[in-house]
């Protein structure tokens, strides 16, 4: 990245604008692009008497910054900027308790209450908790039936019964927002705009990872009433299918009338990375002072012998990751699947498939069954994600069954290759490598890069920013796994 006194022509220009002109800006920063260096710069040349907010995108980032920048900006993440809201306006009791299973626990022992029901509707819990998480986060205040159903045709949750489903899911949602002594962190975001609270004001506010946005974040940022400086990359919006506005920078632009300006020279990857990833986004420029770097294509049955510890495996599904994974453990090699989140998915598909069978067999029927069901309603109505996803899940199940017998020892293998405190050579899918570099990067299954069944125009967009992410995690070597 360039030094103090090197800036680019693009870091030169967004110092000119913040200085010299007003207005809101968004800046289009290419991957590896310096953008953390280019924002802390720039808040160092706002006026010292003006009052500077930099909302980072997670805990990490706000802490690390925090000793960066100025006196007068300081670093926090969005839900700190709300829980702190929360917790000092008096609208809210005095102790608030923060419990990630918030939602969960209102709909077991507050909706179900009675001992046997919730044994018989616990896995459904999951879902459950997801919409209303959703429902939140696309800061809808009054859902209805056809919202719930709209969100789970458009983010993959599969329920057996939707007239049941949606009126539990809106019984808890009023629940949830009525219980304000125990908040969880989506409520950290609704509540103080759902409330109405008064936000404090600032002159400028820097939001990092702005293509990432949903549409509470964005309400908040609108709140601050203050000059808006975005940074971000349009391609590497990845989180549509969770939540996140796939059309997010655009609406960014939109709402602050803010003008466009480049940040366009990778200081991370290699000449031949950098000229591969322009082929995706042509606007990406190489650091002249690169190495060449290389680009190579292996046999999948090479892999183990190349792979290394510090290396990442990526994968645009999960299952090839599993199914490596194993192979490297039985080899010895010290390897992980990132994600715990991901694992504790499958176990909540799984309860959701089992019919109460310990053994693996007679599990795998009641599986069989549920997916050749559910691929026949997702084909009759092109729901082209969930095929991707529900055929993702079958295949890393079917390769964590071997020498399973029972469905609790089946859990189990989950539980145990699936973590966030990864060591050794780390296995992940594209999705939960954003924001990760390393030197050496191995893509597993490079054809469904994008995926052959995205159909939606948003769709086939989020898989080329895939791929494009993917690339752009390897510094050195970007190497191909085929077979």
């Amino acid at each position: 990245m360039p030094s103090e006194m090197s800036y680019s022509k693009y870091q030169e220009n967004i110092f000119k604008f913040i200085q010299e002109e007003k207005g809101h800006a968004f800046v289009e920063a290419v991957a590896g692009s310096g953008k953390t260096t280019t924002i802390v710069e720039a808040a160092n040349r706002i006026p010292q008497n003006s009052k500077a907010i930099f909302l980072a995108f997670n805990k990490h980032i706000a802490t690390e910054l925090g000793s960066r920048l100025p006196m007068n900006c300081e670093a926090k993440t969005l839900h700190s900027l709300g829980f702190n809201l929360m917790k000092s306006c008096g609208t809210f009791p005095r102790y608030i308790k923060v419990n990630a299973n918030k939602n969960k626990n209102l709909f077991l022992y507050k909706v179900l209450e009675d001992e046997d029901l919730i044994k018989k509707k616990y896995a459904i819990s999951y879902n459950i908790t997801r919409v209303i998480s959703l429902l939140k986060g696309l800061y809808v205040t009054e859902p209805t039936r056809e919202d719930i159903v709209d969100l789970c045709d458009n983010y993959d949750i599969d329920v057996r019964d939707m007239d049941e489903f949606a009126e539990f899911a809106i019984e808890v949602f009023y629940l949830s927002i009525n219980q304000t002594s125990v908040i969880d962190f989506d409520d950290m975001l609704f509540m103080p705009v759902h409330h109405d609270i008064a936000f404090p004001k600032y002159d400028n506010v820097f939001v990092d990872e702005a293509q990432d946005l949903n549409p509470i974040q964005i309400e908040i940022i609108s709140r601050l009433n203050g000059r808006v400086i975005a940074v971000g990359d349009t391609h590497q919006a990845i989180y549509g299918f969770r939540g996140a506005d796939p059309y997010a920078v655009e609406k960014m632009v939109n709402t602050f009338s803010a003008i466009k300006l480049p940040l366009s020279i990778c200081y991370r990857c290699a000449k031949n990375i950098v000229n591969l990833a322009k082929e995706l986004v042509p606007h990406i420029e190489c650091n002249e002072s690169q190495i060449d770097g290389e680009i190579v294509n292996i046999k999948i049955e090479d892999l183990s012998t190349h792979v290394t510890e510090g290396d990442y495996i990526l994968c645009r599904t999960t299952a090839p990751l599993v199914s490596m994974c194993l192979r490297l453990l039985r080899l010895g090699k010290t390897a992980t699947v990132k994600g715990r989140d991901i694992g504790e998915g499958l176990i909540n598909f799984i309860d959701t498939v089992n019919k109460g069978s310990t053994d693996i067999d007679d599990f795998y029927n009641s599986l069989n069954e549920y997916v050749t069901k559910k691929m026949g309603e997702y084909e009759a109505r092109n729901k082209t994600s969930s095929i991707i996803e529900l055929q993702d899940k079958y295949d890393t199940i079917d390769a964590l069954s071997e020498e399973v017998k029972t469905v609790e020892e089946l859990k189990a293998k989950i539980k145990g290759l699936f973590s966030d405190e990864v060591s050794g050579i780390v296995l992940s899918t594209i999705h939960k490598s954003k924001g990760l570099e390393t030197d050496n990067v191995y893509i597993l299954k490079p054809e469904i890069l994008p995926h052959p069944k995205a159909k939606l125009d948003w769709q086939i967009t989020q898989e080329k920013n895939l791929k494009y992410v993917a690339i752009t995690r390897a510094k050195k070597k970007l190497c191909f796994v085929n077979g």
